[in-house]
């Protein structure tokens, strides 16, 4: 089982996040597969309590980067930023919520975040 979890709300730039994921529901090549795609209204640690270990994970999340990057994938726990509130488009961030369930041992075994620009809108 695959799990999306599109992290946002449907406002502003954040917004983002959730018109990748309802992209992704309208394409016909992951129709009656083993995807699940969540959107998820700024969860924070909430989101811990959806992760499940043995799914391979992808989080999309908007962030604030440089111009010149649209996209960053990130799969290593130790590459997340670590100061959330410059990297976050919303509070308690998605780095955050990562780096917390990875001390509790709830982080999935295998997940890529996907962190999309927001300087895109």
């Amino acid at each position: 089982m695959i799990d999306v979890f599109a992290i946002g709300s449907p406002f502003g730039e954040d917004r983002i996040a959730w018109e990748l994921a309802d992209q992704l529901v309208n394409e016909k090549t992951l129709q009656n597969t083993h995807v699940n795609i969540v959107k998820l209204d700024r969860p924070g640690p909430n989101l811990i309590n959806q992760l499940k270990k043995n799914n391979v994970t992808i989080f999309i999340d908007a962030a604030l980067m440089d111009a010149d990057t649209k996209i960053q994938i990130i799969n290593d726990i130790q590459a997340l930023p670590t100061n959330t509130e410059l990297h976050s488009s919303h509070g308690f961030g998605l780095a955050a919520t990562l780096q917390l369930a990875d001390s509790l041992n709830l982080l999935p075994n295998q997940w890529k975040c996907i962190a999309v620009n927001i300087l895109l809108i």
